[in-house]
């Protein structure tokens, strides 16, 4: 077979839109084909060296040590095709950093564990669609290192659509198309129910958004693995490493491709049917939030002067066992409406479990949200709930974090959390030496 002629149209596409470093290079002359190749300045030298010695081979992949823009020296992975330009014998390249602490060349089962691992550790993790889409992208990425381009595809109904990509411009993001139009829909016969490894792309110039990604020549894409992901049974979504030579990936890459594959089918299936459960925002008892609307409310929030308070209602038990839980649910009603009727704009509460809440609340300091929590607690204990003839009077105990207490970040939420929770109880406890009977005395007007 001879080597593939590599056109002038072609190297113009390149240039102008593939967004990993791609070299033309031989034991003579070294082209950096588009400005991210630019970033080696130096490795003439070295290119060349390796041309010579590989030259006999039409497509190979070699790691060696280049110098970056900095003359520092980097280890990186390129991908090489054989081809003839202007007559002339060079190799093609795209050129990928080898990150150190990541997979490695030789592919060995205790890298490939380690990230399945990282994988699992964040699963869940993610809010939005948008964070799950990137969530897959960025482990596609590392599992399989000659990647070049990467895209990630939702399936809706017939159609797929570009929702993160890798290597591709701006513009692709959001691109769709017909299903039947893909490289997985075409390879297996409409079932799509496997990953495809397609060394030559030639037969599929027709199809997939070729002439959209890369005008008119077509000619981008020559190599592609593709993995279909499946949700409780459903196809959701692809995934697709692609190359712009030839025969690019190997079975050591489907496999990596594969396991990457189903520990994000694991992830967005939990992902489901966690959303199915909270689909609603609305805690059924009060009308109040429930814990995804107040996790979704602090996410959202302007963090500066912000403080994550915690409630907890003071001996709810003796009012369910004497007065029955429909009595209970009536003072935690009654309460989340008072709750309620103190928030400013852009503050929040939730309920959480049984009788506690949370809150979000603004506030230049500690003692003008204590303030404002007092004039709750002593209206409350003054104007007790009547039941059954009788006036119940209840308290509640509580305890408040600053969010500047805390190190932004993805579990800040959780340390607000508990820091509140810790001082809750401390305040429960002094409430208790301060009113020793309170749980006895719920037939007078006021605690």
């Amino acid at each position: 077979m001879s080597d593939r002629v590599l056109l002038d149209s072609e190297i113009k596409t390149i240039s102008e839109i593939i967004d990993v470093p791609v070299v033309l290079f031989n034991e003579r002359k070294v082209l950096r084909v588009n400005n991210r190749a630019r970033q080696f300045p130096d490795v003439d030298a070295e290119l060349k060296r390796l041309f010579s010695e590989y030259k006999g081979q039409k497509k190979v992949k070699i790691e060696t040590a280049l110098q970056d823009e900095t003359g520092s020296p980097i280890q990186v992975r390129i991908a090489v095709l054989r081809v003839i330009y202007h007559n002339v014998t060079y190799f093609l390249g795209e050129v990928q950093k080898i990150v150190f602490g990541e997979m490695q060349s030789d592919g060995t089962q205790s890298a490939v564990y380690r990230l399945m691992l990282e994988m699992t550790q964040k699963m869940g993790r993610f809010y939005s669609q948008e964070e799950a889409y990137r969530f897959i992208l960025e482990y596609a990425q590392r599992a399989v290192k000659d990647y070049g381009l990467c895209s990630v595809m939702s399936v809706r109904e017939g159609f797929v659509r570009i929702v993160e990509k890798a290597g591709y411009p701006d513009f692709v993001k959001d691109v769709q198309f017909p299903l039947t139009d893909t490289f997985l829909y075409q390879a297996t016969g409409g079932k799509c129910d496997r990953i495809v490894n397609i060394g030559d792309l030639r037969d599929y110039d027709n199809i997939y958004c070729l002439d959209v990604l890369a005008g008119d020549s077509g000619r981008k894409i020559r190599s592609t693995i593709s993995a279909p992901v499946y949700i409780s049974g459903r196809l959701s979504g692809m995934i697709n490493l692609d190359s712009i030579t030839e025969n690019a990936f190997d079975e050591e890459d489907t496999a990596l491709l594969s396991l990457v594959r189903n520990n994000v089918e694991i992830a967005l299936t939990n992902r489901t049917l966690y959303l199915q459960a909270q689909s609603a925002e609305t805690d059924y008892l009060t009308g109040s939030g429930n814990r995804f609307y107040f996790e979704k409310k602090f996410r959202n929030a302007e963090k500066q002067d912000l403080w994550v308070v915690q409630f907890d209602m003071n001996n709810l038990k003796p009012v369910n066992d004497k007065y029955g839980h429909a009595w209970g649910d009536r003072i935690i009603c009654d309460f989340a409406r008072r709750l309620e009727g103190i928030l400013l704009e852009k503050e929040a509460i939730a309920r959480i479990g049984g009788d506690e809440f949370a809150g979000l609340f603004y506030a230049g300091d500690e003692r003008e949200l204590a303030l404002r929590l007092e004039r709750l607690q002593e209206e409350i204990r003054c104007t007790p709930v009547t039941a059954l003839g009788k006036k119940i009077a209840y308290s509640f105990s509580y305890g408040m974090c600053a969010c500047a207490e805390m190190e932004a970040g993805e579990d800040a939420l959780r340390s607000l959390i508990k820091c509140a929770d810790d001082r809750m109880y401390q305040y429960k406890a002094a409430y208790k030496r301060r009113y020793p009977d309170a749980a006895d005395r719920r037939g007078s007007l006021c605690l």
